[in-house]
């Protein structure tokens, strides 16, 4: 019996909901058909307008009626034909809205002209739009009354009488008005209101009763419904007001107001159909606003709807790009939307004769860079782990995507300078992806040398391709092509001490190509001493007396190489074959041209020595770190570098890890922050996709400027993300030693360091709302998990003796419950 009458209510109920629902239908539809209906005043207006035609009175003047009557104008002179055409031009711009268009037209006509006072008109008529009637009426106040420019000017001035609604055709008389208007005090009000003060409208021109005729009243009327009143403003008002029906619909739906329904997309169809002509702005914002609300609801079927009836921006008409954005929103919309941005770039945009060529292409440019960064972007969060649902790295159909998306960016507008960087970031992307897979790499720095020269040709004030094209060049020893890239960069950017040196490291270059040719040896000395004489003061010359001794060996001339390999030792003090010392002759005889049988000898010392790193004392270690961070402050290249850089700077940093008190004990030496500087260059510290930095690092970052520094450079190297608050004060840390930083090279690299970090807060802080790639785990600044043996061992050891303390405390609360209980069987039920 219960369940009956239980099932009894909720049919109740439910039948309840469905009548309230159905009269809440009723009324809603009941108001949109009211504000339907009102949609007709426009085309009465409209209606109006288009009835409104000139007529001649008598003894009119015919250069006034040739301007609407065609008959009359083509009886006139042809030097009177002149004088009419650019007033009838400069009509139809003012008929369109385009008064300077109209003013140009006008130009021409001199104060002497007869067709001067359609000019003045003209020049009013800009006063009379923004509701200026003093200026308006100060403008019109030198027209000839008995011409057709000043009974214009009467009946838009008599448009803003605050009486016109009580005049009629008893207070009119039959010829046009002939007497001089007055000057009108300021207008009061907003533009759009339909009344003036009183005052005002009695003082406007027109407005004695014998100075107004029936057609006069006529089409101050109608100025006065379309232009002053404005009954669009009324009827769009209260069509696009929405107010939710009860306060459980108002809780449900908060932004309510915001949306658009299918019923207003239909009414504001008919509204633009009534108001279009006389009210075109109005018109346009509403279909733009609705526009905007429908992309920006969930429901694809009002999208549809929307973009279906409603002429999109004039550089996207038919909505294909719009659709392309909003149906890329969706995992399942991906088809769909790649189908409309196609149609958007090869139709839309080719036949859009509104737009100049220029512009065309430069939105063809935007559009696929915009495409390929969001495809780089969802590739990032797969990367730092912000997708849980995906996996890591990027599928090679989405990197041809993104590639051909860039290409067809910095082709279709190679002025577009974003292009270019986004362009050429891919490209060094996709190189430090190659792992190690020489053809790719190969074909991939092919593809960027092109991609810098269309830059560099394309936008010649930019200083990132050339500085590239210098280094490959320099690099390829292509010297005469890279001389006028190296005099523009010296004189563009004196700041820069690498740029400054570039003419000593082209002379550099030059003596080593000297070599190539037996020839040519004898100059290599004189050469090398100019290199000498202009060596950078911020750079160690701790490699020029090698440079020395290659000479000497590409020479054949071995005694004297020997000597001054002797000299070396002695004047440097670092231990002849050495892991630094072998290193830097190695690296000296390469680039010096030496003999394949005469380099094997000098590979011997560094191979026994990487074979024998963990032999090797630290010192030896880091003077070898500090010389390839050298190489790296000159972008001199060390051949032989990628051979051992990394066992070394492992073995560095496996040392760090494992003997805190290292760091303490060179933490004075410049070969140490050089070392650790140069470490800080690449992926040594990662561990997969975690960094791990030796503790006793982390303890210097605050005191140390160049430990700072490494730390910055290693998070704005390394991929990912990596949580911390400290990153911030420590590049506040790094901006106050700036400015204090002695040497030019650190002061500016520095400084580009803070930069590049900047730059990628600024780029994950636009990509997330949560954005910033620094904020995180309090107290945790670094990854602290050592994976060393000893660490482990370590950890293990802490484990079991937590595990021991955990058995211990149970086994002490198990005695004492057994001493409480009297050792009853309870004890099971707990234990």
């Amino acid at each position: 019996m219960a369940n009956r009458k239980n099932k009894q209510n909720a049919q109740s109920r439910g039948q309840k909901r469905k009548r309230k629902e159905d009269k809440r239908k009723k009324q809603k539809n009941k108001a949109l058909n009211t504000k339907s209906a009102t949609v007709t005043i426009g085309k009465k207006q409209l209606e109006q307008l288009q009835n409104l035609t000139p007529v001649a009175w008598a003894a009119e003047n015919r250069l006034d009626v040739a301007l609407f009557d065609q008959s009359v104008f083509g009886q006139l002179d042809p030097q009177d034909q002149q004088l009419v055409t650019p007033v009838i031009n400069a009509l139809e711009h003012v008929a369109h809205g385009r008064m300077s268009e109209a003013e140009t037209a006008l130009s021409a006509i001199s104060r002497k002209s007869p067709m001067r006072d359609w000019r003045q008109l003209v020049s009013g008529l800009q006063h009379w739009y923004a509701n200026d009637l003093p200026a308006a009426a100060n403008s019109w106040s030198r027209l000839d009354p008995s011409r057709r420019p000043a009974r214009i000017s009467q009946t838009l001035m008599l448009a803003h009488r605050s009486d016109l609604s009580s005049l009629s055709t008893a207070h009119t008389n039959t010829g046009p008005h002939t007497g001089s208007p007055e000057t009108p005090p300021a207008a009061v009000g907003n533009p759009a209101d339909s009344t003036v003060t009183e005052q005002t409208a009695q003082k406007q021109p027109g407005a004695a009763s014998d100075a107004i005729d029936k057609s006069m009243l006529i089409g101050a009327r109608v100025v006065r419904r379309a232009r002053i009143d404005r009954a669009a403003i009324k009827i769009a008002r209260a069509a696009t007001e929405y107010e939710p029906i009860d306060e459980h619909e108002q809780q449900l739906q908060p932004g309510a107001k915001l949306k658009v329904s299918p019923e207003q997309i239909f009414w504001l169809k008919e509204f633009a159909r009534g108001f279009r002509h006389s009210e075109p702005e109005l018109v346009r914002k509403l279909e733009i606003v609705a526009l905007e609300r429908a992309t920006q609801q969930p429901y694809s079927d009002l999208f549809e709807l929307t973009v279906k009836n409603i002429r999109g921006l004039d550089h996207d008409p038919r909505n294909n790009l719009r659709s392309y954005r909003y149906w890329n929103r969706f995992e399942d919309g991906a088809i769909k939307a790649q189908m409309f941005l196609t149609k958007y770039l090869n139709q839309d945009l080719a036949s859009n004769t509104n737009l100049s060529e220029p512009l065309r292409n430069a939105l063809t440019s935007v559009v696929n860079l915009n495409e390929a960064e969001e495809l780089i972007q969802s590739n990032d969060m797969l990367l730092m782990g912000l997708n849980p649902f995906g996996g890591i790295g990027i599928d090679a159909i989405t990197k041809k995507r993104i590639t051909v998306h860039l290409v067809e960016a910095v082709t279709a507008y190679p002025a577009n300078r974003d292009a270019h960087i986004a362009y050429t970031d891919w490209l060094d992307k996709e190189i430090e992806d190659c792992d190690g897979d020489k053809q790719a790499i190969k074909e991939l720095k092919t593809r960027q040398l092109a991609a810098m020269k269309c830059w560099a040709n394309a936008i010649d004030s930019d200083l990132t391709p050339r500085q590239y094209l210098v280094d490959v060049l320099l690099n390829d020893e292509q010297l005469e092509e890279a001389t006028p890239h190296v005099e523009w960069l010296v004189k563009s950017r004196p700041d820069d001490p690498g740029l400054k040196a570039l003419p000593w490291k082209l002379q550099l270059l030059k003596a080593m190509k000297l070599c190539r040719r037996i020839s040519n040896l004898p100059q290599v000395p004189a050469k090398l001493a100019e290199v000498e004489s202009i060596w950078p003061e911020w750079l160690p010359k701790q490699w020029l007396p090698y440079y020395t001794a290659a000479w000497m060996l590409r020479s054949g001339d071995k005694k004297n190489y020997e000597a001054q390999r002797n000299l070396i030792a002695t004047s440097s003090g670092i231990e002849r074959d050495s892991l630094a010392d072998a290193c830097m002759m190695l690296g000296a005889a390469q680039n010096m041209r030496v003999a394949a049988a005469d380099l094997k000898p000098l590979r011997m010392p560094v191979d026994s020595a990487v074979k024998a790193v963990k032999s090797l004392s630290f010192d030896s270690l880091i003077a070898a770190g500090s010389f390839f961070w050298t190489t790296r402050q000159s972008k001199i290249q060390y051949p032989a570098l990628r051979m051992h850089a990394s066992k070394i700077g492992r073995e560095i940093l496996h040392r760090l890890s494992i003997d805190t008190t290292l760091v303490a004990k060179h933490i004075d030496k410049q070969i140490f922050l050089d070392a650790v500087l140069w470490m800080s260059e690449y992926r040594f510290w990662s561990n997969t996709y975690q960094l791990t930095i030796p503790r006793a690092l982390q303890e210097q970052v605050t005191h140390n400027t160049y430990i700072t520094a490494a730390i910055l450079n290693l998070f704005a190297r390394s991929r990912g993300i990596w949580t911390t608050e400290e990153i911030p004060k420590y590049i506040n840390s790094l901006k106050n030693s700036t400015r204090t930083e002695p040497n030019p090279f650190y002061r500016f690299w520095f400084a580009n360091l803070i930069d590049d970090l900047d730059a990628i807060e600024r780029k994950y802080k636009a990509m997330y709302s949560r954005g910033n790639p620094f904020g995180g785990r309090p107290n945790n600044p670094f990854d602290d998990i050592c994976e060393c043996p000893a660490c482990r061992a370590r950890r293990a050891q802490e484990e079991k003796q937590q595990q021991r303390a955990e058995a211990a405390k149970l086994a002490r609360e198990k005695d004492q419950y057994t001493s409480e209980t009297g050792g009853a069987g309870s004890q099971t039920e707990l234990f």
